[in-house]
């Protein structure tokens, strides 16, 4: 599977317009949380979450989180995106281990129709 590296700072702010303030500094407030460690709280780079996402297809892909010292291998859980700008407003990181299973939701786009179907009667 394929991973991402991205570089992440912890980040203390958690009100409205201390958020805004990062948004617009160019962050996007994040959090990593789970294997029932407490959730903490991140800021990551708004152009190079955007690059992971798009261009590296970060949303499936594994990440390797790096913030104040620590690393973590991790999956993102959810994005929130602004409706009419589109820009990325937060993101949820689930922490994963190598070693566990893990159940993801992932988009399948079929393209033509199966022999089978077609010839045999087949239910896709």
């Amino acid at each position: 599977m394929q991973q991402v590296r991205i570089e992440a700072e912890p980040r203390t702010a958690h009100r409205g317009s201390a958020l805004r303030a990062l948004r617009n500094a160019g962050k996007v407030p994040s959090v990593v949380y789970g294997y029932g460690e407490p959730a903490q709280s991140i800021s990551v780079d708004m152009k190079e979450l955007w690059t992971a996402l798009v261009k590296r297809g970060a949303e499936h892909a594994l990440i390797n989180l790096n913030w104040g010292g620590e690393q973590s291998l991790a999956i993102i859980k959810d994005v929130q995106r602004d409706p009419v700008r589109h820009r990325l407003l937060h993101v949820d990181f689930m922490k994963v281990r190598a070693d566990k299973p893990i159940t993801m939701e992932t988009a399948i786009h079929l393209e033509g129709e199966p022999i089978g179907v077609r010839d045999d009667g087949g239910i896709l």
